[in-house]
């Protein structure tokens, strides 16, 4: 009987190790706030235990322009600094941040400083580097820039070691325009980021998840002493490059459901889901990060600061972020919605369609994975409106968002490649293409 009892809690112990994943695991980002790995779920991952002041640094310069290779197709990089090999990160987190994006112009996510081995180390790469869980690929860290590749559902497919090991035997043999070396070999650069190229095509395509998905969701509000249900248990998925148009009688839980997605707001019943995430799930501070780097935000009396320039407007997300030079990116946005030399004028100095694009503009600039617009055309006149409607159906699909309107407006619906009718907090209908 005993031995039945201690087979049984082996194999439950198996069963658990063989069904952890990297996504199960939260670090910090590199600006404090915990950052669940569970939002790469279905993504390709490669991890890289990074360093900022040593020879090797310029394979920041190699690891960013993998990123941009392949990130629309789902990659992602995660850089990870750690301070296990002579004191390479001797700097605070916020000094490697500066580091790294001030000189090599680092845009892939960077986690705060972590240990990779020893006593103290963190569960992720406590995981990573667990023989028992991951046989060809476990065993103890070495030296920095060691690259663990992860597939769509979370598991280690490859490990890509630096040429140089701790202590370094010859520094000089260091090659740090690669972006990574197969395990005990020496190949040059082309060949080994061939390596790296073979296997993220052997990890499969990203799994494909909606960029926003409600639950069974339900929202009320206590007026009066008494609820009011505003939504009740609506489900919903919206994916990358959808424009949906929300249309209904005022009171039909249009705004509210832009608050929940928007995550200024959370289900009394249900879940939201932000690029995989829980939103009832995370603290002010994600929740912060969230908005700002997921959500873009367009509202339909434009919430322009008339004491500053177009330029200044555009770029007082990035500055409030703690970003260096946001001009450029400001510059590149104001492109985008056709506002080229506009940049130095004032909002008072602008038409109403002029503005709104000013709007959607800095709505843009980190980048965010859905633009939500309440009555984005509300104050424009039609031909104006439809312009603006127009803009955001192109940059939808010309930055690959999914945006979602809440509008009374049928030119709105006639755009939309998804109209959504929403009747008394619930959804009435769905009409895809």
């Amino acid at each position: 009987m005993m031995k039945a009892v201690i087979c049984l809690l082996f194999c439950a112990a198996a069963v658990m190790a063989a069904d952890k994943t990297a996504y199960d695991f939260t670090l910090n980002s590199i600006d404090g706030q915990p950052a669940p790995l569970a939002a790469y779920k279905g993504k390709v991952v490669l991890f890289v235990n990074v360093a900022s002041r040593c020879g090797f640094t310029p394979q920041y310069t190699a690891l960013e322009s993998t990123y941009e290779k392949y990130k629309s197709g789902g990659f992602v990089i995660v850089g990870i600094p750690a301070n296990n090999f002579g004191a390479q990160e001797p700097g605070s987190n916020q000094e490697i941040k500066t580091f790294c994006s001030s000189k090599y112009h680092v845009t892939f996510p960077m986690m705060a400083k972590v240990s990779v081995k020893g006593e103290d180390i963190t569960p992720l790469y406590q995981f990573l580097t667990d023989k028992a869980m991951n046989p060809q690929t476990g065993g103890e860290i070495q030296w920095n820039f060691t690259k663990f590749l992860i597939g769509p559902d979370g598991h280690v497919i490859a490990r890509f070691e630096p040429e140089v090991r701790w202590p370094p035997s010859n520094p000089e043999r260091n090659t740090p325009g690669s972006i990574c070396l197969p395990v005990n070999g020496r190949e040059n650069h082309a060949g080994c980021d061939r390596q790296l190229q073979l296997a993220i095509d052997a990890a499969g395509p990203p799994i494909l998840m909606p960029i926003l998905s409600l639950q069974d969701v339900s929202k009320d509000y206590l007026t009066d002493g008494q609820p009011v249900h505003a939504l009740s248990g609506l489900s919903l998925n919206i994916e990358r490059g959808e424009f949906v148009a929300l249309v209904g009688r005022s009171g039909c839980g249009k705004s509210t459901l832009l608050n929940l997605a928007g995550a200024m707001d959370f289900p009394t019943s249900g879940k939201v889901l932000l690029d995989g995430v829980s939103t009832s799930s995370l603290n002010d501070g994600s929740l912060t990060l969230l908005r700002r780097e997921k959500i873009g935000f367009i509202f339909q009396s434009f919430q322009l600061l008339h004491t500053l320039t177009v330029f200044e407007n555009v770029e007082l997300p990035l500055l409030l972020a703690g970003k260096h030079n946001p001009r450029e990116a400001a510059r590149e946005r104001l492109a985008w919605v056709e506002l080229d030399g506009l940049g130095d004028r004032y909002p008072h100095q602008l038409s109403g369609g002029q503005m709104q694009r000013v709007a959607i503009a800095r709505a843009l600039i980190h980048s965010p994975s859905i633009l939500l617009a309440d009555e984005p055309t509300g104050n424009l006149d039609t031909t104006t409106g439809n312009v603006i409607l127009e803009l955001l159906r192109r940059l939808t699909r010309e930055q690959n968002t999914a945006t979602i309107v809440a509008t009374h407006s049928l030119e709105a619906a006639s755009l939309a490649n998804t109209l959504m009718r929403l009747r008394d907090g619930k959804i009435e209908e769905v009409i895809r293409p």
